[in-house]
């Protein structure tokens, strides 16, 4: 069944459109939850949150953007999990870009962005890194990371600053795709 039909019938309130959405994508949404909080016992839970949330928000779903919108709200989900639960990973190895488009040509481009990424965080410090993580992938804001790092919120700015600055210098040397 393709993504308008599943669309078309969780909009109309079919059980059997979201059952189709289930066995289509379940494996794509347990492993953007498994990328984010590890393989537990709760990525199963977790998607199937997901899936309630496709079910009852399916009328803003716009046609063509449903695999988007699925790895969004896997994404977020598992990240509020990770908040309730635990501190967020800031290991780089375990940061993965979302990977919302199905053409493999573009899934090998995006794997080649996301590992001279890995590479430039890696030029920054433990601190730096860290905060940036959260500013930028967590989407904390800078007194938000104040809190949590026990910092004033003008030295997060300031190490944004910094990371941005290296960041720029390390990725301008690269050739993008």
């Amino acid at each position: 069944m393709t993504d308008e039909r599943i669309l078309s019938g969780m909009q109309a309130g079919q059980q059997e459109a979201l059952e189709a959405l289930m066995q289509k994508y379940r494996r794509y949404v347990t492993t953007v939850i498994a990328n984010i909080i590890g393989s537990c016992s709760e990525t199963d839970e977790l998607a199937s949150d997901v899936f309630y949330a496709i079910w009852t928000h399916a009328g803003s779903i716009r046609s063509g953007a449903l695999k988007a919108y699925l790895g969004t709200t896997a994404r977020n989900c598992a990240k509020s999990y990770l908040r309730k639960k635990r501190e967020l990973p800031m290991d780089i190895d375990t940061i993965e870009l979302p990977d919302m488009d199905s053409d493999p040509e573009n899934h090998i481009l995006r794997e080649e962005l996301a590992r001279k990424i890995k590479k430039a965080l890696g030029k920054l410090s433990p601190k730096d890194r860290k905060i940036f993580l959260y500013h930028y992938y967590y989407l904390k804001s800078s007194e938000e990371i104040s809190q949590l790092m026990h910092i004033p919120s003008g030295t997060v700015r300031s190490r944004l600053s910094r990371g941005r600055k290296v960041l720029k210098e390390v990725l301008g040397k690269e050739d993008f795709p």
